[in-house]
């Protein structure tokens, strides 16, 4: 919601009420009358033009002539309606004009006062990058004041504010910290994009454009707003003009990054309507090298046709792609009002082809800083958005693997535990039988005894393995019963075993019954193995969320192996049913926990 707050103020700000000459002052000086008259020939100087009867009254909204190359003289009437001597401030936030004079009197003498956009503020009257000017007011008096201004290469705009000494230092201390927060935003942007390109190797061609976006826009903004506080000597006119080749680079990279960012699939986009955007973006960066072609109405279109269909593109493409990308919903959310303001501000001050109040541009400012900022945080969710992705994937390929590799074990497993019962159960039973009928009446009562005990054990074990195998009939058994059973085939001497069911038995898909099983089957054969267990308390605890499995025994410390063999396959079967397997141990005995989700 915070970055909405700049365009509800922009919103709530902008009037089309008279803004000619926006006053501060208050009731103490009165803007009595605005005029104006078009010098067609370009010749007059202020002593023919304080002496003409052709002015005529402004009645627009706001002083704005769009593209006019010819000289405006504007003539404010002011009246003090006071008895003190007023310091008035008269001044403009419009920075590329670029030639200003101002006259008013000053004790009885007319005073001329010259300002301008690459005018360095040591040539100026005030040290401030507005357009500035400090004049006083006699007491009970109209005065009239004059402005001339005249722009070659760019809209002659002409936002005017009156203002008392406080007022007007309070608005340039104001525009000061507004334009700093701009160019700091757009140098941590900067930064941020040249760290990441330096140290990661990841999404470097979005880094790039988003990089090339920011630095133009940084030279643009720098050049056109603040450069008169650092220079020593003015700029060539000229400049003014060759520097929107930076704000149409920054528009173009704009549009590639948006799409870089947006498209993670690497969608097609529709190639007549790409390659109409580079021709036309090559074609605007080629006649804007040509200051002297300004008037020229075909590179005027071409210049306007790239900077809106740019704009236009970009904003069909996000719409298009915010059902399946959740990325273009963000990038839509945190860019489309730099987005539609931009478009406003270059069709009011780049193409003069609308008229906007120019309380927008006051907005717009502080919409600028907040929007970079935001732009970087949707890079850096984009980073994690995507390692999600990559993540999931190498997860999903590793569960495939896993189910791969545990699937050609189940398969191995039936068909040991086959062989063992058809193969070696008959050869087993065949050996007994012979023992029995040719052998036993041979031996002692006490060999006897042991030949019998020898061979109903090895009978057993290779039951007890079988059954460990693939219990035969699993499916119809469940999972319940082939544990009981399992864990009758591995009661012994010394070992007692208890288990316990608690909840509401429900139904488990086959597959995920034998994975459990195959779980309790290789925790019975690690406690075989590594634990001197006397007890063993087997639960299966149901409930409408999960279904745990505790097994817990008094055995010797469990020590958890990862490379083990076992505990790898334990840990492919949980990750299969979406599981967790936690294991406790310590001197007491240890505590294995499976936790399988049932929804």
């Amino acid at each position: 919601m915070i970055k909405y707050i700049p365009l509800l103020l922009l919103l709530t700000s902008c009037t089309l009420k008279d803004q000619r000459v926006i006053n501060a002052f208050g009731k103490e000086v009165e803007v009595k009358n605005v005029e104006y008259f078009i010098d067609q020939q370009g010749g007059l100087d202020f002593g023919h033009i304080k002496e003409l009867k052709e002015f005529r009254p402004y009645t627009e909204p706001e002083i704005n002539f769009g593209h006019l190359r010819q000289p405006v003289w504007v003539k404010i009437d002011l009246e003090n309606k006071t008895v003190n001597e007023k310091q008035a401030f008269l001044s403009s936030d419009q920075f590329i004009l670029e030639d200003v004079r101002f006259w008013h009197l000053s004790d009885s003498t007319w005073q001329m006062e010259s300002s301008g956009w690459g005018r360095p503020i040591s040539h100026r009257q005030l040290p401030t990058y507005l357009h500035a000017f400090e004049f006083k007011l006699a007491p009970h008096t109209v005065s009239s004041v004059y402005f001339r201004v005249k722009n070659v290469y760019q809209v002659l705009r002409l936002p005017l504010m009156l203002y008392d000494r406080q007022g007007f230092y309070g608005h340039h201390n104001t525009s000061l910290i507004e334009d700093g927060l701009v160019i700091l935003a757009l140098i941590t942007s900067i930064l941020f994009s040249i760290y990441n390109l330096v140290f990661t190797a990841e999404y470097r061609k979005t880094l790039v454009l988003y990089l090339v976006y920011a630095v133009n826009f940084l030279l643009f903004y720098t050049l056109r707003v603040a450069s008169p506080a650092f220079i020593r000597e003015p700029f060539p006119i000229e400049l003014n003009y060759l520097i929107n080749i930076c704000i149409f680079i920054s528009t173009y990279t704009f549009l590639r990054f948006a799409v870089s960012f947006v498209n993670i699939n690497r969608r097609p986009e529709n190639k007549f309507l790409v390659t109409t955007i580079d021709v036309l973006f090559g074609a605007t960066v080629l006649v804007s090298l040509f200051p002297s072609q300004e008037g020229n109405q075909l590179f005027f279109i071409i210049k306007l046709a790239f900077f809106v269909f740019n704009i236009l593109y970009l904003i069909w493409y996000l719409l298009n792609s915010l059902k399946e990308n959740v990325l273009a919903r963000l990038y839509i959310v945190m860019a489309m009002p730099l987005v539609l303001s931009g478009l406003i501000e270059g069709l009011t001050n780049v193409f003069g082809v609308i008229k906007i109040p120019n309380q927008f541009f006051e907005a717009f400012r502080l919409s600028i800083c907040l929007e970079m900022l935001f732009i970087l945080f949707a890079l850096i969710y984009r980073e994690r958005f995507l390692s999600k992705i990559v993540e999931q994937k190498l997860k999903d390929t590793e569960l495939q693997l896993a189910n791969a590799y545990i699937e050609i074990q189940e398969t191995e497993q039936k068909r040991i535990a086959r062989d063992l019962h058809d193969d070696l159960g008959g050869t087993l039973s065949t050996l007994k039988r012979k023992v029995f009928d040719k052998l036993l009446h041979l031996t002692s009562d006490e060999d006897q005894l042991e030949l019998t005990q020898l061979a109903q054990r090895a009978g057993d074990d290779l039951r007890r393995i079988s059954h460990a195998l693939m219990p035969p009939n699993f499916e119809r058994t469940g999972l319940v019963d082939s544990i009981r059973e399992l864990i009758k085939f591995n009661k012994g001497p010394g070992r007692n075993f208890k288990f316990g069911e608690h909840g509401n038995r429900v139904e488990l898909p086959a597959k995920s019954a034998l994975h459990v099983y195959r779980i309790f089957s290789e925790i019975l054969q690690n406690i075989n193995r590594h634990s001197n267990a006397t007890e063993v308390h087997v639960q299966l605890v149901w409930s409408e969320e999960e279904l745990s499995l505790i097994v817990e025994d008094d055995g010797s410390q469990f020590v958890d192996n990862e490379e083990g063999l076992g505990m790898k396959n334990m840990r492919m079967r949980a990750d299969y049913l979406n599981g967790k397997l936690n294991f406790d141990s310590n001197k007491s005995g240890s505590t294995i926990i499976l936790d399988v989700p049932l929804q």
